[in-house]
């Protein structure tokens, strides 16, 4: 893996820009959420990967008014509707 860095100030509201090479790098695009964590003297940023508002799952996904769902809970849900309420 090679390395791209680069240097970037805080704003008054704790902001930084994310710089366009990597967010392109890493197909970040506008509206795109992003999981950050610290590690040690570290921040984490990276690109969160969409999972099942109900499971978890990260695999079979649809969205749903703006979630995620996996077939498996979607298939669950349409069997038993009384899993809704």
């Amino acid at each position: 893996m090679s390395m791209i860095g680069m240097t970037r100030r805080i704003d008054q509201l704790g902001r930084i820009v994310i710089p366009a090479e990597f967010r392109r790098v890493l197909g970040i695009e506008p509206g795109d959420q992003l999981d950050m964590q610290v590690d040690g003297d570290r921040i984490v940023v990276r690109k969160a990967e969409p999972e099942c508002a109900i499971c978890g799952g990260r695999a079979d996904l649809i969205e749903v008014r703006e979630r995620h769902v996996c077939h498996a809970c979607v298939e669950a849900l349409t069997r038993d509707p009384a899993l809704v309420s």
